[in-house]
């Protein structure tokens, strides 16, 4: 018989698919017509929110719609209406094909802009995921800001850990103390930044891109604040769930997050949202400002952003009344955030900039056997780049980009003994990127099947890292790097007009100095044989170069009781030496993945897709000793100590550049022939994993009493494990604490009009096993029930054009976390998994924004 969770997590499936099956009939006798919801004020920012709401390609040349405005569209219309509305007034003309829409400029010149088989001679696809105009990418998942916002989602970070390919753990503000007792510090909460995580191979292994280029490094992971971008400056974000280090370089391991900003605005908006927990605590406050202008050559916006979100404490949660107070479950935080964007036709080409500046404070609090620790951290974060986009011919442009970023961040750790300060601690991290880089993009030649598109580039990119008291200079990175890429038609169908066959041949060089060479390729192919089944397939290897913090973090030499890492069976007094800290001799992370794709549009509104997904990652770094309390006696740790060892081990264990570090006690003296095991526990290349799984999604809608019903459906199954160099076993990843879950699936059902929408959410994680000790305890899985509605009116009188008030809840049900074992004896932690299940509870909230 099946489990609950499981039949649970079928019916789940199961009501979305009836409830879309439902409508079929309904929808094939309604014609294309669907809800469109486009508040982008820009026709560059409109025409992609359009080709992501409808599925449907739109090309047009960049400067045809640079600094024009468009108008605003929500309500039910064919594609071919909506892009017709999106147009109108200006001098563009449009022609439909069965793949979407090819925008051009005025008759005369219709020769000089479209080709003779219907094909712009230098087109852009304003929904893409490769660095050549015209070529889509089938493992892209978009989430524009209408749908955060309608969601009642109040920044990126809360966004992407909604989505199931997403893993809740590494660096964010709901990750809870006790989510890294597994060790390698991937789970924490150091300074509030939230990081994205596809696959949960970590942060470091997911590449975040701002307008396309790169952002610094936080803290001491090699990972990139998401939430430092405010809401209100965004256009979308386009989640790529494939390798991407053929095109993009290190860090693509498990996929990219590219953040879009809106390129310019007119008029000015005013917004405000409070919410809260209904268990107490969590009260947030958060104001906005957008506005900016545009003119015929060229356009800019300039948003500000100011939150205050209050503390939630364990005494508030009756499930949690065991721990110690005061006890921080989710941190106080205020935080500033300024974002400016614009772009300017130059004559000879586009020139585009943007920036960002964010300003963060966060408190914690955790409380135990009377001591009291308070860590307060203070994150600056600036960014800017400058891009200038040079047309070389018809058919080529150029695109030169330079971009410098900067983090910092000031901690202070103070512990209270009986109110008196006992430890007094500051530490700062300060991290910096610089890149520069030119590249080209055109058709290279007129192949029989269509153009053969190409795309070259180079560049170098700069990394410094900065850590300790004083901040000293621990480490850079200088990296020059050359990439190529190219589309080739193989095959056409609809005589000449869409592609059958597709292939698509991606490379790229990156020299790391000191570290190494690296070559990455990728190969992707897409077969259309009609208009509703598109399939593709990609295989490609990627790579992740180690951290800073991981090659020239300080070296530890730990001389620790035995009964730290679980050791028994030896004499009285014995002892062991650990190593622990920086590794110079660390190699690149290596990956090979491979993944097979489907898309289905059976009917006009009816999207689904599968696709199945295979990574390899092999030499990962890792501190070696996942579980200290089984350290001596797991099996798998066995490559990594040496038992009794002799005088000369000892000493070659000891020699080098080491910082020493006596943990027996105050005044005990090292005496070697105590010394019962070495335990090597540094970072080291020592991992391998295996990850793979499913990503499913199905999308419908169909008119209703005025409006649009329409539902969605997400969900992805994972198994991952990994192996230790040398052990004979692989060990379990995917589904257990503190670790991603094997299943998660997300499910929406709403109804919208022009002025009213209301929205519901299921939300599914599968249960994690808590494997910490010997003793394996199965766990339990969580679903929460969120709920959305919004009014749009446009007053009748009055300065304002329009208002629109937005409630949400989210957990409306008020579900409790799921608990994990407490065979670990460890009473001073949260007994559940903060990186896959919210300990909050209910949370509800109210937005309003006033547009002039």
């Amino acid at each position: 018989m099946k489990s609950f969770s499981a039949l649970r997590r079928e019916l789940l499936l199961g009501a979305t698919i009836i409830a879309s099956g439902l409508c079929l009939n309904a929808e094939a006798q309604t014609g294309k017509s669907r809800h469109y919801d486009i508040q982008e004020p820009s026709l560059d920012a409109a025409l992609r929110s359009l080709g992501t709401q409808s599925g449907r390609e739109i090309m047009v040349l960049s400067d045809l719609v640079a600094g024009r405005s468009a108008p605003r569209l929500e309500g039910n219309f064919e594609f071919e209406d909506a892009v017709k509305r999106l147009i109108r007034g200006t001098d563009l003309i449009v022609e439909f094909t069965s793949e979407g829409a090819l925008i051009r400029g005025r008759e005369e010149a219709a020769n000089e802009e479209v080709n003779q088989n219907g094909r712009l001679a230098s087109s852009e696809i304003l929904v893409t995921g490769s660095r050549i105009r015209g070529v889509r990418s089938s493992s892209s998942v978009p989430i524009n800001r209408q749908e955060m916002l309608k969601a009642g989602q109040s920044n990126l970070g809360e966004a992407l850990r909604a989505l199931p390919q997403n893993y809740g753990g590494g660096q964010n503000p709901t990750v809870a103390f006790g989510a890294n007792v597994m060790g390698n510090g991937a789970n924490q909460n150091m300074n509030g930044a939230s990081a994205a995580n596809l696959r949960g191979l970590g942060p470091d292994a997911t590449l975040t891109l701002l307008n396309g280029h790169r952002l610094s490094y936080g803290n001491i992971a090699q990972s990139v604040d998401i939430s430092a971008i405010p809401l209100s400056a965004v256009s979308r974000v386009e989640v790529m769930t494939d390798g991407g280090s053929a095109i993009y370089g290190s860090d693509a391991v498990a996929g990219v997050v590219n953040v879009i900003l809106q390129p310019d605005y007119s008029g000015l908006s005013l917004s405000s949202r409070l919410s809260t927990t209904t268990e107490g605590g969590g009260f947030q406050q958060q104001y906005g400002i957008v506005t900016g202008s545009r003119w015929s050559a060229g356009g800019f916006m300039v948003t500000y952003d100011y939150g205050d979100d209050k503390p939630v404490y364990a005494a508030s949660r009756p499930y949690l009344s065991y721990l110690d107070a005061p006890y921080t479950l989710l941190p106080g935080r205020t935080h500033h955030s300024v974002v400016l964007t614009g772009h300017q036709n130059i004559g000879f080409g586009t020139l585009k900039l943007d920036g960002i500046y964010n300003r963060r404070e966060q408190e914690t609090l955790f409380t135990y056997a009377g001591r009291t620790s308070r860590s307060d951290a203070d994150t600056d974060t600036y960014a800017t780049s400058a891009q200038l986009e040079l047309p070389l011919s018809e058919a080529w442009q150029a695109t030169l980009l330079g971009s410098y970023s900067r983090e910092k961040t000031n901690s202070r750790q103070r512990d209270f003994v009986a109110g008196v300060v006992a430890y007094d601690g500051r530490v700062s991290s300060v991290n910096r990127v610089i890149v520069g880089e030119v590249g080209v993009s055109g058709d290279l030649v007129e192949l029989p099947a269509g153009a053969l598109k190409a795309a070259f580039g180079g560049g170098w990119r700069g990394n410094q890292f900065r850590y300790g008291a004083t901040s000293p200079v621990i480490g850079e990175q200088n990296v020059v790097y050359g990439y190529g890429e190219l589309e080739i038609p193989v095959l056409n169908r609809n005589g000449g007009v869409d592609d059958l066959l597709s292939l698509n041949l991606a490379g790229r060089y990156e020299r790391y100095r000191g570290i190494d060479e690296i070559f990455t390729p990728k190969v992707s192919a897409a077969l259309q044989p009609n208009d509703a089944i598109r399939l593709s397939a990609s295989w490609g290897r990627s790579f992740k170069a180690p951290t800073l913090y991981q090659l020239n973090a300080v070296s530890y030499r730990n001389l620790l009781p035995l009964f730290v890492y679980g050791g028994a069976g030896f004499p009285a007094g014995s002892t062991i030496l650990t190593s622990s800290g920086g590794n110079a001799n660390l190699t690149p992370e290596r990956a090979t993945s491979w993944q097979l794709g489907a898309d289905w549009k059976p009917l006009s509104g009816l999207n689904l897709s599968i696709s199945y997904f295979d990574i390899r990652y092999k030499d990962r770094v890792t501190t070696p000793i996942a579980s200290r309390a089984t350290g001596m006696t797991n099996p798998a740790y066995q490559p990594f100590i040496t038992l009794n060892p002799t005088s000369a081990q000892i000493a070659s264990f000891l020699a080098g550049d080491h910082q020493f570090y006596n943990g027996v006690g105050a005044g005990a003296a090292f005496d070697p022939s105590t010394v019962v095991a070495l335990i090597n526990d540094a970072y080291l290349n020592a991992a391998r994993q295996d990850i793979s799984g499913l990503d499913a999604n199905l999308s419908f809608s169909r008119p209703l009493q005025g409006g649009t019903l329409s539902t969605t459906a997400s969900a992805t199954w994972l198994k991952s494990s990994q192996r230790i160099d040398g052990a004979d076993q692989s060990v379990k990843i995917a589904g257990t604490a503190f670790n991603p879950a094997s299943f998660r699936a997300r499910a929406s059902l709403g109804w919208s009009s022009e002025i009213v929408s209301v929205n519901g959410y299921l939300n599914y994680t599968d249960g994690v096993d808590d494997v910490r000790t010997d003793a394996v305890i199965k766990g339990r899985s969580m679903t929460t029930i969120d709920v959305s509605s919004e009014i749009n009116l446009a007053p009748a009188s009055g300065l304002a054009n329009r208002v629109t008030l937005r409630l949400s809840a989210q957990n409306l049900l008020n579900q409790l976390p799921p608990p994990i074992s407490d065979v670990s004896g460890i009473v001073y932690l949260p007994n559940y998994d903060s990186t896959n299940y919210s300990g909050i509870g209910r949370i509800v909230s109210a937005a309003l924004t006033v547009d002039f």
